[in-house]
């Protein structure tokens, strides 16, 4: 039986704030020295970005591993 995967949610950066606990300075610092992962064009040529949430929920883990 064929499983029916759902489309892999976009979150913005209000969202991805209030899951890292980071600020939004602080993300795309980070992001720019290849700390954070980078964020993509929702629309080609528009302005708004955002994540895939499993892209930040497996930094959130991946996190978490290092400082256990």
């Amino acid at each position: 039986m064929k499983q029916i995967q759902s489309p892999r949610r976009i979150i913005r950066m209000q969202e991805v704030c209030q899951k890292t606990g980071l600020s939004p300075s602080t993300i795309h610092e980070n992001s720019n020295r290849g700390l954070f992962p980078k964020n993509f064009k929702i629309i080609k040529g528009g302005r708004a970005a955002g994540w895939y949430e499993d892209v930040i929920d497996q930094y959130i883990k991946d996190r978490s591993e290092c400082e256990a």
